[in-house]
């Protein structure tokens, strides 16, 4: 990852709790710049935990990456049988979200009140 951390950023490995970024964001009125899945989990644990919304953090190894949507982690390969890796879904080696327990109207009798699972970040994109 390609990112600017000049003096209006902290390095993500500076920050030991999301108190500290809510707080910072609070008294600046600006966005704290650069994460990783771990500190937005916790600050988004924090948030929810704030407004009593039951919330945990989910910590994963080996999360496979759907980057297509397809519900699959796919490797292509051309028609020479060799890897067309820019194409491929991925395996991260650590990944973290949360669940929250929500009361959800949109799902069938049954199953609307429980743990929603939710990324805390924006979902990346691949570059075509």
């Amino acid at each position: 990852m390609d990112r600017d951390l000049s003096s209006n950023s902290t390095d993500p490995t500076e920050w030991v709790g999301s108190v500290e970024i809510l707080r910072q964001y609070l008294l600046n009125e600006e966005p704290v710049r650069y994460g990783q899945c771990w500190v937005f989990s916790g600050v988004l644990t924090t948030l929810l935990r704030c407004l009593g919304i039951p919330a945990r953090c989910v910590t994963n190894f080996e999360s496979g990456h759907d980057t297509d949507c397809s519900y699959s982690i796919d490797c292509h390969y051309d028609v020479e049988g060799n890897p067309v890796d820019d194409l491929d879904d991925s395996i991260w080696n650590f990944h973290v979200w949360n669940e929250a327990w929500f009361k959800r109207h949109d799902l069938p009798l049954g199953m609307m009140v429980g743990r929603q699972l939710t990324q805390p970040h924006r979902k990346q994109v691949r570059a075509s």
